[in-house]
This record gives structure tokens, sequence and C-alpha cells, in this order.
């Protein structure tokens, strides 16, 4: 089970997944967002949350939506990634 512990606490950041495309810096700007938590996880790839997002931008369906249409995830996971971006939007790290 996660836990929740203070922002200033370090977390675990999956650089080289998320610079084999670039998305480090994206990743690191706000690590709230549903595809960063899902890259982070190791539960999708970087070309992976790529071509989600330009299908997303295409289309407007959410993103988490998408990759469960993809079978990219599965529901469990997208209700775990979603209640832990909520959790980090109040300021705590989830490890």
């Amino acid at each position: 089970m996660n836990s929740i512990l203070p922002v200033s606490t370090a977390f675990n950041f999956n650089a080289d997944a998320a610079n084999e495309s670039g998305l480090a810096a994206q990743v690191m700007s706000d690590i709230t967002q549903l595809g960063c938590l899902l890259l982070n996880q190791n539960l999708i790839s970087a070309a992976q949350l790529q071509t989600t997002l330009m299908t997303q931008a295409i289309c407007g369906v959410r993103l988490g939506d998408l990759l469960l249409e993809a079978k990219l995830i599965s529901a469990e996971q997208l209700e775990r990634a979603l209640r832990e971006q909520a959790i980090r939007r109040q300021g705590h790290w989830v490890i």
C-alpha cells in the first residue's frame, strides 16, 4: 500500500524511461499529471504516452479513457493512479 509523505520527501522518478522520448522535463514539471504518474510507475512507456496524448489532442477524450480503450492499463491501475493524482495535488508525495 502507498504511504503519504510531505512534499519535501524525495520520490522515485524513472528518469531513464522519461528521457527516452524527451519527457523528463515535462514529468518533473508536473508529477500530478496522470500520464506522468503512469509513466513513472512503468505502467506505460514514453512512446505510448506520447501517442495517446496526440490522440487525445485530436479527439478530446480523457487520457485515462484512451489508455483503457487501448488496453494499455487496467481499470484498477487507472483508479489507483487517479487516487494518487488527487493526493499529490493536495501537496503530498506518495511513495
